[in-house]
């Protein structure tokens, strides 16, 4: 196997291992002291919303925020059929760099370098 074929299995993993990760973020959170919250907080939240002692609601940092809405985007195309395609076959700009290489098929010089100015 190539060198960029082992990269690409190990960003694979590591990707797979943050959206598990995720899946159950509430449950773990739950389990951990408060020192140990505090890293998780650092590590994956900007900001967490607690009420009556239970976790409302979040906001993720970077990567994981890009992880979650490609996962939530890819799922729901698969159950509905939708993958906001517009009339010139490309995806809207409210999707984030992975869901939009997911959707578009591959990388794109628009997700990779910055507008010029």
């Amino acid at each position: 196997m190539a060198v960029g074929d082992d990269r690409l299995t190990s960003g694979a993993l590591l990707l797979d291992r943050a959206l598990r990760l995720l899946d159950s973020a509430q449950d773990l959170y739950k389990t951990l002291s408060p020192e140990q919250r505090r890293y998780m907080n650092d590590a994956i939240f900007e900001k967490l919303y607690v009420q009556d002692d239970e976790i409302d609601g979040a906001v993720f940092r970077p990567p994981f925020d890009e992880l979650l809405q490609a996962r939530d985007e890819i799922q729901r195309a698969e159950t509905d059929g939708t993958d906001r395609v517009k009339e010139n076959g490309r995806r809207g700009p409210d999707l984030g760099p992975l869901a939009a290489l997911y959707f578009d098929g591959g990388s794109n010089k628009g997700l990779m370098v910055a507008l010029g100015g």
